[in-house]
């Protein structure tokens, strides 16, 4: 079940990234060095594979609904989750309230089979680096002391210890100090100010999720920059170590993914999207921050990629949000413009082509 699973999963990403990509499902135990090229499949022959792989996981799990490794492991919930995706992301190409209705019916499959997984009453403690495999976890990427950390958190998304000094935090009247903002980071990719005020004050996840840094005028707080602080890992011997779990799927996905599921089906996605929306203002939550009571709730589908935009920042979801409801939405949020359509898809590495001479480069780039 997790052989099945993680494959479909792998070739999934490749599918949704570079479209047609090479198909291998068989061992090589053989090597001719001179016969090594190989075309890349189409995409649907890719699409086929994946969802024949979620069905053989599904049946080799045999209803086993078990986590393992404080659910590091692939699991047949992951796969599941996997199952609602890929079938959401047809449903929009062509398999309409079809492919829907198997997206959800993969996820209220999970929800009958791990009754414990729910929304945690505080969104920070999903992410806490002492809370792994927690009761919304559904499948994380692991991390540990002394093991692996998210080199790619310190790589690119938070600040230099020394530069972070300069700067204060508004929230805490204070300003930033190298004792206890030791981030010890390098931001390549710090997050846009527009971003960062998308969100309520009182949704929790702002303040969860970004670290706004400010300069002061006087008396007055202006904003300078943001950045992640949704992985803020622990504290070891005065180094700060991002041993976060990254969560891949957990239960505010499969609520959303079932509230999309659920529009495209014509019923009514107000229960799933209301959970959410709640848990996120806590004690502030409101009729008015009800579904379908905000201005964006007009159009479902723009207040489902809104919600998932601020509950999944830093989850790696956005961009394959959009890909999945089609174009015209990566047109509308993103710097893609209509006349650009070759960038829905990435290009093909040099590296690849050339060690592959039956790779063809994907439109529009460059073919060295």
């Amino acid at each position: 079940g997790e052989a099945y699973g993680l494959r479909a999963f792998y070739y999934f990403q490749m599918l949704r990234s570079w479209g047609k990509v090479v198909l291998q499902t068989t061992p090589v135990t053989a090597i001719d060095v001179a016969n090594l090229a190989k075309e890349a499949s189409p995409e649907a022959d890719i699409m086929k594979q994946i969802k024949s792989d979620i069905d053989s996981s599904v049946l080799s799990f045999n209803g086993d609904y078990s986590f393992r490794n404080n659910k590091g492991f692939w699991s047949a919930s992951a796969t599941q989750m996997l199952r609602a995706e890929v079938y959401l992301w047809t449903s929009y190409r062509g398999g309409g309230a079809a492919d829907a209705g198997i997206a959800k019916n993969a996820l209220t499959a999970v929800q009958t089979n791990v009754p414990s997984l729910t929304l945690l009453s505080n969104f920070e403690d999903v992410f806490a680096a002492a809370n792994k495999g927690n009761n919304e976890i559904i499948f994380a990427s692991r991390y540990a002391l002394n093991e692996a950390a998210m080199g790619f958190v310190s790589a690119s998304f938070v600040p230099q210890s020394g530069l972070i000094a300069n700067f204060y935090d508004s929230v805490g009247n204070r300003q930033f100090n190298v004792t206890a903002d030791n981030w010890g980071g390098l931001l390549r990719a710090p997050v846009r100010i527009a971003t960062f005020r998308q969100y309520n004050d009182k949704d929790t996840r702002k303040w969860a999720s970004i670290q706004p840094g400010y300069s002061k005028v006087g008396n007055e707080y202006v904003i300078a920059g943001a950045f992640a602080s949704k992985y803020k890992g622990e504290q070891n011997a005065g180094s700060r170590q991002y041993t976060n779990d990254f969560p891949i799927y957990r239960y505010a996905d499969l609520l959303l993914l079932l509230a999309e599921a659920k529009v495209i089906l014509g019923e009514d996605p107000a229960g799933e999207i209301n959970q959410v929306r709640q848990r996120a203002y806590g004690a502030n939550y409101s009729p008015a921050l009800a579904y379908p009571n905000q201005a964006i709730d007009a159009n479902p589908k723009e207040a489902l990629l809104q919600e998932r935009l601020l509950e999944f920042l830093f989850e790696g979801k956005r961009w394959y949000d959009l890909r999945r409801m089609g174009d015209t939405f990566v047109f509308e949020h993103t710097t893609v413009l209509p006349s650009e359509t070759y960038k829905l898809l990435w290009p093909i590495d040099r590296s690849s082509l050339t060690n592959n001479r039956a790779l063809v480069q994907n439109p529009g780039y460059p073919t060295f």
